[in-house]
């Protein structure tokens, strides 16, 4: 916040302190308020916009104390820096504890004065820029829901998020696994550095390792400059391991051993490096399962499934079908600047009686599906015919169901939809993938994974 736009309020019973005060901050900038007593000091806070205050603490009609009580009762949310006498410093110590900022002792200095009036404010701007930050994270990954089971969600998403420890977030794919971890990033003390995101799926085993902790110089062929890994990336923030039930023996190995020791060296490396992170990973896979298998090293997981986040398939939240539909529609609506749409009463039916094996991400492309199709039609979003399943008299996303496996249905979706966005797009992975909400890497896979032949473009 610059001097000139901060408004500061003085407030002593002396006025020649008041005036000393004044002329100080008046000289760098600031626009400065007086006031001569406690209680002209909360009036004036009912009527003014005021940015800090420096606070006597004895005072004959009200003390500071009282002040600050008053003050930090009403949520005012104001760097309070007190003015003590010396015979108050134990006073003023005791003010900080209860919510004031810092002290200023008299004989007034005013290289001290400027020096903390500047740091409160400067604290108090990256307070107001951290809750702004927060504000915009959550809005632009918002969960939707009021049901039984995505409240349990929601309350564990809020016992967590303030703490360090590890959290494993389990369920099914398209339930919504990297929302549940950027709220947890995003209501926790590490939200002002950005959340560093790794899917272990999508990359070839060969390259984990150095994506994960970095290389030197010369480590391999074809590492022609040091680079950091995700994990370096991730100091003093969040670490997102998504599908980390993908990830090789060698590698959980190293992961365990920098869980435990907060420790690395890049590939090639002899230098130990200390990081501090917070772990989040997620998983569709049944890692207590894997463990029986051998497939995942038990160690490991027991340091990861230190708090767990379970998400439930939409299946069992059909009760919020309602909301999360509104909310896709006026999202697409808005993102394509295109008129907002109502959803009549029997396609509203016909997506709480569908099963849903594409959990939120299905229901999400299939409206979007709908939209795009209804543009020029009613105002009403309608299940359009083009998408009913033959002999069926309600709305199964582009196949009919009967007589498959959900393995096999489930393929068959993902193949014709990407087909569909492929098309619509001319071939272009960055524009679909960034409908799909999926990494071109991990787009390509699919592609390949469900053969789909369509001459590509970048």
């Amino acid at each position: 916040m610059s001097a000139q736009k901060a408004c500061i309020l003085v407030v002593d019973d002396e006025p020649k302190i008041c005036y000393i005060l004044s002329d100080i901050l008046t000289f760098k900038g600031y626009q400065v308020l007086t006031a001569h007593g406690g209680k002209d000091a909360l009036q004036m806070l009912k009527k003014e916009k005021v940015d800090l205050i420096l606070l006597d603490l004895m005072m004959p009609d009200m003390s500071g104390k009282e002040v600050l009580q008053h003050i930090i009762a009403a949520k005012m949310d104001l760097p309070v820096v007190m003015i003590s006498a010396h015979g108050t410093i134990k006073t003023a110590v005791e003010a900080i504890k209860e919510g004031a900022y810092d002290f200023i002792e008299k004989p007034l200095d005013a290289d001290r004065i400027l020096i903390t009036v500047k740091n409160a404010l400067d604290k108090r701007d990256l307070s107001l820029k951290t809750d702004h930050l927060k504000k915009d994270l959550l809005s632009r990954y918002q969960m939707i829901g009021t049901g039984k089971a995505i409240k349990k969600v929601f309350n564990l998403i809020d016992l967590y998020a303030p703490t360090n420890v590890s959290v494993l977030i389990t369920g099914e794919s398209g339930t919504g696994k990297e929302l549940v971890a950027q709220a947890l990033h995003t209501l926790s003390p590490r939200v002002g550095y950005p959340m560093i995101k790794i899917n272990c799926a999508s990359i070839p085993n060969e390259l984990v390792e150095s994506e994960l902790f970095g290389y030197e110089k010369g480590a391999f062929t074809g590492a022609m400059a040091t680079k950091k890994g995700k994990i370096e990336l991730a100091q003093n923030s969040t670490l997102f391991m998504d599908e980390i039930g993908d990830l090789n023996p060698g590698t959980q190995a190293k992961l365990l051993r920098l869980i435990e020791q907060q420790e690395l060296e890049r590939l090639g490396g002899l230098k130990t490096i200390w990081v501090d992170f917070r772990l989040i990973a997620a998983t569709n896979k049944d890692l207590e399962a894997e463990v029986r298998k051998g497939k995942f090293r038990e160690d490991l997981f027991y340091r990861l499934d230190i708090a767990r986040i379970h998400l439930p398939p939409l299946r069992e939240r059909l009760e919020d079908i309602p909301l999360l539909a509104r909310h896709f529609i006026e999202e697409f609506c808005f993102e394509n600047n295109i008129r907002d749409y109502e959803i009549t009463p029997d396609l509203l039916e016909s997506l709480t009686r569908y099963n849903w094996p594409g959990n939120v991400r299905e229901l999400k492309n299939y409206l979007h599906k709908i939209l795009i199709l209804s543009q020029n039609g009613p105002g009403q979003l309608q299940v359009p015919v083009k998408l009913l399943s033959p002999g069926s008299d309600w709305a199964v996303p582009y196949i009919a169901m009967e007589g498959r496996s959900l393995k096999e249905a489930r393929s068959e979706f993902e193949k014709r939809y990407i087909s569909d966005l492929l098309n619509k797009f001319a071939g272009n992975i960055t524009r679909t993938a960034h409908v799909l909400q999926i990494d071109r890497s991990h787009l390509h896979k699919k592609i390949k994974e469900l053969g789909i032949e369509i001459e590509l473009s970048e």
